[in-house]
């Protein structure tokens, strides 16, 4: 049976997930959304609670008189979960709004507007933030590198504003009028990103066959290329960082070669950009094999401020 939308239409923005949607379509219709799910049940129409079953989604599109494409964001890209997360407001013409957005960083290039913030903050004054987010868009994002991934996470502890140099962070606040840090480091975090990400890199520095000073060399030139050896600024911290990452990465390469695939790591996500297997990404792992020699979990943190990932 086809639903009849409810008498005032709600507009649905770019990616906005369903839970978001049907909250606000309910609100501009004078009623909650579980009453208006409650009737229909009553009347006999299958309504899921689960916010993401296929039931519920095909409702509110029927409620909203949505086109089929909506509410259709990826849950996950290359094993990485796709995070809710707040949508730009001048997008939403000032709505709080919640929804998917994985090809998009931590920037709305529409509006120039920091959306990894409450309030979000005028850009427009820092131009190199906006030319971070166009490369996140253009480099990482195709590759399916997630504004919150295990990548960009490692990332922004590399560029921590102590190892950028409080003087520079200062200058860039003086003359951007910006006083949220992330966003004054978000060039460098983006830099960082596609630095652990580049195949070439990666494929020397977790390479077993390399001597490690020859490994560790490589990382102290690349970080230096980021952040030059300026008045304060410590990159010697961010080569120790990198370097206990890509050591963990050149042991679960060793183990690959010796089990057949590596093991199930917090890390192991950035060894496909060099083609190795990943039995998670496609759910595969637990029918590869179930020993001790071929099957092992371990989990690690992500990197945090002021320890060794």
């Amino acid at each position: 049976m086809r639903l009849q939308p409810l008498p005032v239409p709600t507009r649905v923005y770019g990616g906005e997930g369903i839970v978001s949607y049907s909250h606000r379509h309910a609100a501009r219709n004078h009623s909650p959304p579980g009453e208006i799910e409650t009737g229909l049940r009553e009347r006999g129409i299958r309504v899921r609670k689960a916010h993401s079953a296929a039931e519920r989604v095909d409702v509110w599109r029927q409620l909203g008189n949505l086109h089929t494409s909506a509410f259709t964001a990826p849950t996950k890209i290359d094993g990485d979960p796709v995070t809710d997360r707040r949508l730009c407001l001048q997008c939403t013409q000032g709505n709080p709004a919640i929804g998917r957005l994985p090809r998009v960083g931590l920037v709305c290039l529409r509006h120039k507007r920091w959306l990894a913030s409450s309030p979000q903050i005028d850009l427009c004054a820092f131009v190199a933030a906006l030319t971070a987010e166009r490369h996140f868009r253009n480099h990482l994002a195709a590759r399916g590198v997630l504004f919150d991934s295990f990548a960009m996470e490692l990332a922004r502890a590399c560029a921590n504003p102590v190892f950028v140099g409080v003087e520079e962070i200062e200058r860039r606040r003086q003359q951007s009028d910006i006083e949220t840090v992330d966003a004054l480091i978000y060039p460098e975090q983006i830099k960082f990103a596609r630095m652990v990400t580049s195949p070439t890199f990666l494929e020397y520095v977790t390479n077993p066959a390399h001597l490690a000073d020859d490994r560790r060399a490589r990382i102290t030139r690349e970080v230096t290329k980021i952040l030059p050896a300026w008045d304060d600024s410590e990159s010697w911290r961010v080569t120790e960082r990198i370097w206990d990452v890509a050591r963990r990465l050149t042991q679960l390469r060793r183990e690959s070669l010796l089990w057949g695939a590596p093991a199930r790591d917090a890390y192991y996500n950035l060894l496909r950009f060099i083609g190795l297997p990943d039995f998670v990404i496609g759910d595969d792992w637990d029918d590869y094999g179930t020993t001790p020699s071929t099957c092992r979990r371990t989990h690690h943190a992500v990197a945090g401020n002021g320890s060794s990932p």
